[in-house]
């Protein structure tokens, strides 16, 4: 409120005290929420960001005392829309030519769409550059202002954050102070809801999209939990998204869901825009069974998700604690990314579990220099003054490293595998845990009403495992869900893995996998029945022997049922059956969908 009195008269002032007094006198008035603080703030900024540009006017008028310093980085954002322009024109017309059709013929489009993301990317790199620019006349000739806007901007980001804690404390907790929204990896799970991934093509920021389609005749509220994305076929970023979201769904609806992150493996290309199927969705939760092309184990992914947490909190409080304002860049949200991406990377835990070299000082110079180069020779002042930034930047860098170490949260799933002598002998053992993503225990604290979990392992005379996942919610009703584990031996040395899992519905899967005398693995099968056992996905998956990762897919098909609901007791009838045969990476070479209508007729339509 003190921005808004500053400058006011004092009977204004005056006025408003006495309002204020007799509100608190008269009546007991509600605290602002955090989405009123919200719009506040953003009013405020707005208000700020008009001053900003008013003075930004006034100094690059003719005659104002920074006349002319932006007309080349005004020049080159609008050359560089141009050249978007033109790229996207020369686009639109290869996909307009008959020769496309021919064999080969699509070759051109793939380079012509090379040539637009290209472009694009300058245009950005050219319009960070103007924004650049702008802050630091704004810095140097209205010192004052320039201050008044970073406030502004971080009080919004300060609102934000306690609107969107707030909103995830109410999707926790509903309206009777009990956990009443399921993650999204429980309703997968379940199958009561498909997820289609696609990539971005970014680095951090918004990464992926999740369309996610409500399978049931029930809305549903749930929450996508912070969650590792993984690429499948191994050739593409995975990223770490440690912010969760609550999503709600009509029955039948689809929606596209949004989703940050930031790239933990610098040496893989990312996703690209548009491209579905590669990413798969990793929660770090080892109660549910894994996605049939995951690679990361859901211990892994979970301290992935938790060292690259802190590295957003520690850099938070960097930024706010004033630590980051040497970084030569004027943007409050670029120093930051900055910090978080170059942490990330250059962590050697994070390197060990994703199998990607850490980055160097010298790594980071060589990606500065690139960037620079492209805008023109470099001088030995201009030099001098680059290798400072990066000295400047890789000291944040490693400040925000240092930082995030003492704010890593616990592991939450910490007591869900029994080992040692309390796992041996066939003896049924277990302990009450919390599987949500904060952990509520005696020790730590927390709403008696939440629900919570038991896990029991019992090890048979065969070497097979029986674990046992009981969840009781608060009313006292309990689900169970059972996973069964054996390892077969063959006479060639080679090995295979089976895992069932039967869900408390009476669902089931079953994931295989088999391995070669050097327990590498050679191939993965996965099939998955109804509560009426009927089968609804059948997926094979045939490994490249000459990746020593194996994580590279040669071929293999998948096979996906779904089925009308359930309608006065009786199972309902076929609704699509959809047939993929897979290519190298995974990619669908061909197949069939066939889909029946509530009439009865079909429809077969060929893939891709």
């Amino acid at each position: 409120m003190k921005r808004r009195i500053y400058g006011q008269s004092v009977i204004a002032i005056f006025a408003l005290f006495t309002l204020a007094v007799f509100e608190v006198h008269s009546s007991a008035q509600q605290p602002p929420t955090p989405e009123e603080k919200l719009k506040e703030a953003e009013n405020h900024l707005n208000e700020v960001e008009k001053k900003v540009k008013e003075a930004l006017d006034k100094a690059n008028a003719p005659g104002g005392p920074a006349a002319g310093l932006l007309d080349p980085d005004k020049k080159d954002v609008a050359d560089q829309q141009k050249n978007l322009d033109d790229k996207q024109k020369a686009l639109v017309l290869k996909k307009i030519n008959p020769g496309r059709l021919l064999p080969g013929g699509d070759q051109p489009i793939k380079d012509a769409e090379a040539d637009v993301k290209e472009a694009e990317g300058k245009l950005e790199d050219a319009q960070e550059r103007l924004r650049d620019a702008k802050m630091q006349i704004l810095k140097q000739r209205f010192p004052g202002l320039y201050q008044q806007y970073q406030d502004a901007i971080n009080e919004r980001e300060d609102a934000q954050k306690r609107r969107d804690k707030a909103k995830e404390d109410q999707s926790k907790k509903g309206t009777t102070g009990q956990s009443t929204s399921p993650n999204l990896g429980a309703l997968l799970s379940d199958n009561k809801v498909r997820v289609e991934t696609s990539g971005t093509g970014e680095t951090i920021g918004h990464i992926a999209d999740l369309k996610i389609e409500n399978l049931t005749d029930q809305p549903l509220k749930f929450a996508v939990a912070p969650m590792i994305l993984e690429s499948g076929s191994g050739r593409n970023q995975h990223y770490a998204c440690p912010k969760g979201q609550t999503v709600g769904l009509h029955p039948r609806e689809t929606k596209k869901i949004p989703v940050d992150g930031i790239c933990i493996a610098r040496n893989k290309p990312p996703v690209g825009k548009g491209v579905t199927g590669d990413l798969v969705i990793n929660e770090g939760d080892p109660t549910l069974p894994p996605d049939p092309k995951s690679h990361i184990k859901p211990k892994d992914a979970n301290k992935l998700l938790r060292l690259c947490t802190s590295k957003y909190d520690a850099a938070d409080k960097l930024l706010k604690d004033g630590a980051l304002k040497d970084i030569p860049y004027a943007d409050p949200k670029k120093k930051k990314d900055i910090v978080v991406q170059w942490s990330t990377w250059t962590d050697p835990q994070i390197s060990e579990l994703t199998g990607a070299p850490p980055a160097t000082k010298e790594d980071l110079k060589k990606v500065v220099y690139k960037q620079v180069e492209e805008q023109g020779p470099v001088t030995p002042d201009r030099k001098k003054k680059i290798d400072q930034g990066i000295d400047t930047i890789f000291e944040k860098v490693e400040l925000t490293t240092a930082k995030a170490k003492g704010l890593e949260k616990p592991d939450p799933f910490a007591t869900v595998e029994l080992t040692g002598e309390q796992a041996k002998g066939g003896t049924q053992t277990g302990g009450a845990i919390n599987t949500g993503n904060d952990t509520n225990s005696p020790a730590t604290g927390g709403d008696s009403q939440t629900p919570t979990s038991t896990t029991g392992t019992v090890t048979n005379p065969d070497g097979s495992t029986n674990k046992t996942i009981t969840n009781k919610e608060p009313d006292g009703t309990t689900k169970t869900t059972t996973i069964t584990t054996r390892k077969e031996t063959h006479d060639d040395g080679s090995t295979t893995t089976i895992e069932k899992t039967v869900s408390p519905g009476g669902e089931t899967r079953e994931k295989t996998t088999d391995f070669d005398k050097n327990g590498k693995p050679t191939r993965n099968r996965q099939d998955e029945t109804d509560k009426h056992g009927r089968k609804i996905v059948e997926y094979r998956e045939d490994l490249d022997l000459s990746d020593p990762n194996r994580k590279t897919i040669k071929g293999g098909f998948k096979k996906v049922t779904v089925y009308y609901p359930d309608k006065d007791n009786a199972p309902g009838g076929l609704k699509t059956e959809r047939t993929e045969n897979l290519g190298p990476d995974g990619r669908v070479v061909s197949g069939t969908e066939i889909t029946v209508d509530p009439n009865g007729q079909t429809k077969t339509t060929p893939l891709p």
